[in-house]
């Protein structure tokens, strides 16, 4: 039960139906938006579920009475009050990567994008902080700085300011073992061997009618080979799911800066992938090999059929005979994508996963 200023039950009369501890609130009405705020006289209880209800009293203009049994009546939230933690970082702590790498910070839930800058974020060498760019993807829950240009040889130090960089819901990050106000790893650089500028689409969510045609695109600071000589191969630059090879054909020459790698079939939706070179990668002037694995990460995008778990964002189109795909990415969940399945009698077609006819 909910109670206004003055201890009334909103609603018109007190209830103990659904509720055993009332929660002190005051009530405005926002007649232009059509909705009642609520708000708690004093801090809401972490880590509890409340419910908010619309009891027997309310009514609409044609003093038609609210259904108070109704679903619509009422909902439940909880209060978030877990920390979030750094739940992998690349390069990875101690490690030795080559001087054209870029830092990523992936978490363990959906961050407050506006809490994460080239401030609350940062790369350091000597004590003195690098210039660089910052930026925060939300499908990945993942922070990447890219340094403005190659980094020197030797230590190098990421903070995270803890103080300030917080989840969605204003819980600040867990700090590294033994500190308090960050979070804190190292990692080397040595530039004697090439190193990774980028990978597409990692840090991005591939869209679920890119499925069966997403590649991967590996650039590199210098021109490469193969550790031993001959273009890259699978054994050199791969793709994994859960940890197991995907199967792939590389496309690359020795000596290129280049290479991509072709999946063997689509991308299984809602899945999360990493994309790997490893130490066989070398530079092909010198044959110096890349100072460490270098990984990254990107989803496939979730499907969702309309009529089965979800009927959000359909669209009906008369041209392709009543029925048609739709992509909507979810402002709740990122990963979802709504597309309609099924046969169609006017037009004979039957509309699959993967945006094509299947006749």
């Amino acid at each position: 039960m909910l109670l206004d200023a003055n201890g009334n039950a909103i609603g018109g009369r007190p209830s103990t139906t659904f509720f055993t501890a009332p929660v002190l609130v005051s009530l405005a009405y926002e007649p232009a938006a059509e909705r009642a705020v609520l708000v708690p006289s004093a801090q809401l209880k972490a880590a509890t579920s409340y419910t908010v209800a619309v009891l027997a009293g309310a009514k609409d203009l044609a003093r038609n009475e609210v259904d108070p049994a109704a679903a619509s009546s009422r909902f439940s939230f909880s209060i978030d009050s877990a920390a979030p933690a750094v739940s992998a970082t690349s390069p990875v702590a101690d490690s030795t990567a080559g001087n054209g790498v870029r830092v990523e910070v992936t978490f363990s839930e959906e961050m407050d994008a506006s809490t994460i800058d080239a401030t609350s974020f940062t790369l350091s060498f000597g004590g003195a902080r690098s210039r660089a760019a910052v930026y925060y993807n939300a499908a990945t829950h993942s922070a990447v700085l890219q340094p403005a240009s190659a980094l020197a040889d030797g230590l190098q130090t990421v903070t995270l300011d803890v103080v300030r960089i917080t989840d969605v819901a204003g819980n600040a990050l867990s700090p590294s073992q033994g500190a308090t106000t960050s979070y804190t790893f190292n990692f080397t650089v040595s530039s004697s061997g090439p190193s990774v500028t980028s990978v597409e689409p990692c840090g991005a969510l591939v869209d679920a009618y890119d499925l069966a045609t997403q590649k991967v695109a590996f650039h590199f600071d210098r021109g490469v080979m193969k550790a031993a000589g001959g273009a890259l191969d699978t054994a050199a630059i791969k793709l994994q799911l859960a940890g197991a090879d995907v199967a792939a054909a590389v496309t690359h020459a020795a000596g290129d800066a280049h290479a991509t790698l072709t999946p063997a079939s689509a991308l299984l939706e809602g899945r999360t992938y990493t994309a790997i070179a490893t130490t066989l990668v070398a530079d092909s002037a010198t044959g110096a090999a890349m100072a460490s694995q270098y990984s990254c990460t990107f989803n496939a995008q979730r499907v969702k059929v309309p009529g089965a778990d979800n009927t959000t964002g359909f669209v009906a189109s008369a041209a392709l005979g009543g029925n048609q795909w739709t992509r909507v990415n979810s402002t709740l969940d990122a990963r979802d994508s709504v597309v309609w399945h099924g046969g169609n009698a006017t037009d004979g077609q039957s509309y699959v996963r993967g945006g094509g006819l299947n006749p």
